[in-house]
């Protein structure tokens, strides 16, 4: 692990991640030490802490001041409980949780409009503002009601064929022949 090596990895907020390095660590450098902490445990363990949301860089400094490993560092939400209680209550749906900063990103395609509302309802339950869902779901339903027109179509030439005419009255909803 010597040289510069630049690495990227994320941490969630209220978390540690611990690092094992082949030489001995010596001390390290937080760019952003209200995102980060750290700690060398052990001569070759460090642990990182994720404080707030953000990015920060962290060097990882061996003997003599050699730089070990610089990483960037992204700290983001806990996700496990989101993705697990949208999986448990909306089945059917195909939803991939995932962050940025403070935001959960809801993608991935559910059966209709409802599925999308309740999913977001869920992921607000993990966030302390509304705008911090950000909800790009693709609600497949729209294709089942194209099917359903062409099917309408269908039947209507076919009773043509037939020589059978009908008609709707918009005003009363009734069908008129």
């Amino acid at each position: 692990n010597s040289g510069f090596n630049n690495d990227r990895m994320s941490v969630e907020k209220g978390s540690f991640v611990s690092i094992t390095f082949d030489e001995s660590v010596k001390d390290v450098s937080i760019g952003d030490p209200e995102v980060l902490g750290a700690n060398v445990i052990q001569p070759n363990i460090i642990n990182i802490f994720g404080l707030s949301f953000g990015a920060s860089k962290l060097s990882v400094l061996g003997e003599g001041g050699a730089v070990l490993k610089n990483i960037l560092i992204d700290v983001r939400r806990p996700l496990d409980a989101v993705q697990e209680t949208i999986l448990r209550l909306i089945p059917n749906a195909n939803i991939k949780v995932s962050s940025i900063g403070s935001s959960i990103i809801l993608n991935g395609n559910v059966p209709s409009a409802r599925e999308s509302l309740d999913a977001e309802r869920i992921a607000r339950q993990f966030v302390d503002k509304d705008d911090e869902i950000i909800n790009i779901l693709e609600v497949r339903a729209i294709q089942q009601v194209l099917i359903k027109v062409r099917i309408a179509e269908m039947e209507r030439s076919v009773l043509k064929t037939l020589g059978v005419s009908a008609g709707f009255d918009g005003s009363s909803g009734a069908l008129r022949p």
